[in-house]
C-alpha cells in the first residue's frame, strides 16, 4: 500500500522483474477489506508506508501464516 509516488513504480518494477506476483491494494479500503485481499491472495509480503502500517499491521493479524512487512518512507535510518 503505497501513495502515488516515484517509488511505488520502482517497486512494482522491481517485483515484476524478479517474478513476484504483484497484487496492488488500495490505500483507501478499509482493514477488513484489506485483509480478505492479503488472506485471498495468499500474500506473505506487504509493502508499505509509515502512514499505512497500522492498518496493514491489524490485517494481517487474521493471516494463517506469517506476513513481512517492509516500510519505505523519507526518514534516514
Amino acid at each position: 500500500m503505497r501513495g502515488n509516488r516515484r517509488e511505488t513504480f520502482e517497486v512494482l518494477l522491481a517485483a515484476l522483474h524478479t517474478g513476484v506476483t504483484v497484487v496492488p491494494v488500495n490505500w483507501h479500503l478499509t482493514v477488513t477489506e484489506i485483509g480478505h485481499i492479503l488472506s485471498d491472495s495468499g500474500s506473505r509480503v506487504v509493502i508499505t508506508e509509515e502512514l499505512h502500517v497500522k492498518a496493514v499491521a491489524a490485517a494481517a493479524d487474521g493471516m494463517a501464516g506469517p506476513v513481512a512487512g517492509l516500510v519505505l518512507g523519507d526518514r534516514e535510518i
